[in-house]
């Protein structure tokens, strides 16, 4: 018998499994054979024939354990390696980073640099070790089927079925595309999940926006050029008389009043109240906004007059008694989302 397989205390062989090992193929090469299985069995029984002449497992490197760690270790039925590395790859992130961050105060640069190595190391040692993990874990194997068989022949049919096969390789193949299916459809149904589509903008502003009435932008700045250059005086009994102002950037000047006519002495001209509406640029608008007072039982007035800016249309409404009176209307426009403002001429 090979001094690799008598220096070995866990492998006790039958008689009959003795003689056998003066064929050309030991005992221990017909066990590994049959349990490695078909599949690269070209690239495992040399490895292994070495390692059993060594009398352990040197350093190696296996490229389906690097790249296919999980796959590999399922494939070849590793499962308290694989359950090993999969609490190895969770659980030494969780402390050496959690505890690093808030005990060591990592910088972004060297966190980085710390998940590279993670990564490269979780793939480089499996490609190292795995054929040490696997010539320990076939030991076990082989053991077992000697304890529970009579023969070399029993103990290598036993193996034969536990050992890799086309089958299983099969189904590690569509297991892996029934994940990555689950994974991309998962994926692209998150936004109809509605993780996504919280974060989609609210279309509400925009309906409120559309509701509320048309006001042209200028008015306020309009009205505000205009009224300052301009006065007019709108008695009830005498034509529209206009009396220039100064611009507004000079210095208010002070003008004594004229004596005013017996008409403008009239009770009617000198105690009636208007209220401006607005001064707009666009007829439209304007329009819009008097087809607005008169739904509210207003009879309002308009009047085209001309301003640095271009003609602009007036909407005003009046004449009112009493400034009590004015005020009221002038609530009531306000409530339509128009400007008023009292004014005596």
């Amino acid at each position: 018998m090979p001094k690799s397989d008598m220096a070995h205390p866990n492998l006790s062989f039958s008689p009959e499994i003795t003689l056998l090992d003066r064929s050309d193929d030991s005992p221990t090469s017909l066990l590994y054979r049959a349990a490695v299985g078909p599949i690269s069995a070209d690239y495992y029984l040399p490895l292994l024939a070495r390692f059993e002449s060594a009398g352990r497992a040197g350093l190696s490197w296996n490229w389906a354990a690097c790249l296919y760690t999980l796959n590999w270790m399922a494939f070849r039925s590793l499962w308290g390696a694989a359950l090993i590395y999969i609490g190895a790859m969770i659980f030494v992130p969780l402390v050496v980073f959690g505890l690093g961050r808030l005990l060591l105060q990592w910088s972004d640069t060297a966190e980085m640099m710390l998940w590279v190595g993670w990564g490269m190391l979780s793939f480089v040692v499996p490609g190292i070790l795995g054929n040490a993990v696997l010539r320990s874990d076939l030991r076990k194997r082989m053991t077992r089927a000697i304890t529970d068989s009579r023969t070399l022949r029993d103990a290598c049919a036993i193996l034969s079925v536990q050992a890799s096969s086309r089958k299983r390789l099969i189904g590690l193949g569509v297991a892996n595309l029934i994940l990555l299916s689950a994974a991309v459809g998962f994926y692209l149904a998150v936004p109809d999940a509605g993780v996504l589509a919280r974060a989609r903008p609210d279309p509400a502003p925009a309906r409120i926006a559309e509701s509320r009435p048309v006001t042209d932008l200028t008015t306020e700045l309009v009205l505000a050029a205009a009224s300052v250059p301009v006065l007019v005086v709108e008695p009830a009994s005498s034509p529209q008389a206009t009396v220039p102002v100064p611009p507004a950037t000079a210095p208010p000047v002070v003008v004594a009043p004229e004596p005013a006519s017996p008409a403008a002495l009239a009770p009617t001209a000198s105690k009636a109240y208007f209220i401006n509406v607005g001064l707009f640029a666009k007829e439209a608008n304007a329009r819009k906004a008097q087809a607005a007072l008169q739904e509210a039982g207003l009879s309002p007035s308009t009047q085209e007059i001309g301003t640095g800016q271009g003609k602009r249309t007036r909407l005003r409404a009046g004449p009112f008694d009493t400034r009590t009176e004015a005020e009221a209307v002038a609530e009531k426009i306000r409530a339509l989302r128009l400007e008023a403002q009292v004014f005596q001429p």
